[in-house]
């Protein structure tokens, strides 16, 4: 099979959702990379229901997020091979804190996966690795 189309959506209206994100959610040879809009609410509303899950590639030893805590925030589950481990940012307000950290066994090639497990906004503000 072909590559899959990687494509990012503006705008989170009725429209967008009825005309694209329908049609396009369940395609083999499309993936959803990002969604944008005004509306923080709404837009964690469709990342919720139409997937929203970041996949990372890289070289190295150890990876970190960095993002916000906060009752608005929302909970994400990361995960790497056969692990994973859920990440809970509502539990107190802290801004562009490390709220994932972890260290492989050796330096390589490794994928980690977060996935947003609730339907309120989540502001990732980095993503590091580290050899």
């Amino acid at each position: 099979m072909r590559d899959r189309i990687r494509l990012g959506i503006i705008g989170t209206s009725g429209w967008t959702e009825l005309m694209y994100l329908k049609n396009l959610h369940n395609r083999a040879d499309v993936e959803i990379a990002g969604l944008c809009g005004r509306s923080s609410e709404r837009l964690a509303e469709m990342a919720a229901r139409y997937g929203a899950t970041a996949t990372y590639t890289f070289n190295g030893r150890s990876v970190a997020l960095i993002g916000d805590y906060g009752p608005d925030r929302s909970a994400l589950d990361v995960s790497w091979g056969s692990s994973h481990q859920a990440v809970d940012t509502q539990v107190f307000f802290s801004p562009r804190a490390v709220i994932f950290g972890h260290r492989f066994n050796s330096a390589g090639s490794h994928t980690v996966t977060v996935t947003v497990t609730s339907t309120t906004r989540v502001d990732l503000d980095a993503l590091i690795f580290q050899n």
